[in-house]
């Protein structure tokens, strides 16, 4: 799933990829990015704890959030969003749906979509899915 994505959102944004929760958290406080994909069901650290960490931390509690996850029980959507995540997107998933996400939460913070990529004036997008 984790390779679909980047090779489906390479082509507009600059990517960081890895596979567990713990790893993110170390991209994420180096790359700072605009926003992070994460999947809830992860080794070493969860989908669910690295959101929790990303919106506790004052140096990273703008980034926007979404969960992007095959756990799509009510308990479950309402526990991501309860932990600080921006969207809570179930899979099977509309790439439509999932890309105008990502849109709308750069359009919010008044943000181009067009060249993502990590630097003062470029964008860049984590994504981490197990």
């Amino acid at each position: 799933m984790r390779n679909y994505l980047v090779d489906m959102l390479m082509a507009g944004y600059n990517i960081q990829s890895c596979s567990n929760g713990k790893d993110a958290l170390v991209i994420i406080k180096e790359f700072n990015p605009d926003l992070v994909i994460s999947d809830i069901m992860m080794p070493e650290m969860s989908g669910d704890e690295l959101c929790s960490a990303i919106k506790t931390s004052v140096e990273m509690s703008h980034i926007p959030v979404i969960l992007l996850t095959a756990l799509g029980d009510e308990k479950n959507i309402l526990g991501g969003l309860e932990i600080g995540a921006d969207a809570y997107i179930t899979k099977p998933f509309s790439v439509g749906i999932l890309k105008v996400t990502i849109k709308t939460y750069w359009q919010i913070v008044n943000c181009s979509v067009r060249s993502i990529i990590v630097s003062k004036i470029k964008k860049s997008i984590y994504c981490q899915l197990y």
